[in-house]
């Protein structure tokens, strides 16, 4: 099965790192239950129906960027671009950042589950490991900013 995943290393990879950078986001900004819930469902979803989400994935990302949008105050800055801006100019900044992160995580899961179905892996084994590298990118990047 390793010999089949060879060329799916980098792809996994990436999505981990992805995922423990949207973790890192979500926690940053103190989301809600109700966010991690709904980007676990997209995530679940995703893993199990592959490019055939794609649609309804992204009506979920835009729905988690409107929750942020009403309920996450402004921030003070981001220091770490070194560019001086106002608190609406960074929570605008964040927002946009974590939504275009939400869908190229949406493509890259999606397309990723396809890749790896094609490997000849197993459905069933492709949303598991998928689900996997997610929850464990998403747990990474919450423990980073504890």
């Amino acid at each position: 099965m390793l010999k089949r995943l060879k060329n799916s290393w980098i792809e996994l990879c990436v999505l981990l790192g992805g995922y423990g950078l949207m973790g890192w986001l979500i926690a940053a900004n103190g989301a809600s239950t109700r966010v991690w819930f709904m980007l676990e469902a997209m995530t679940l979803y995703l893993a199990w129906s592959g490019t055939g989400a794609i649609a309804i994935a992204i009506v979920v990302a835009t729905s988690i960027a409107w929750i942020e949008t009403i309920a996450i105050a402004c921030p003070e800055g981001m220091w770490w671009i070194g560019i001086p801006l106002t608190g609406a100019q960074v929570w605008a900044a964040a927002l946009a950042l974590s939504w275009f992160l939400a869908i190229a995580l949406i493509y890259r899961l999606a397309f990723t589950s396809r890749n790896l179905n094609d490997t000849g892996l197993s459905k069933s084994q492709t949303f598991w490991l998928l689900v996997l590298v997610a929850n464990v990118g998403l747990r990474i990047g919450q423990l980073t900013d504890q």
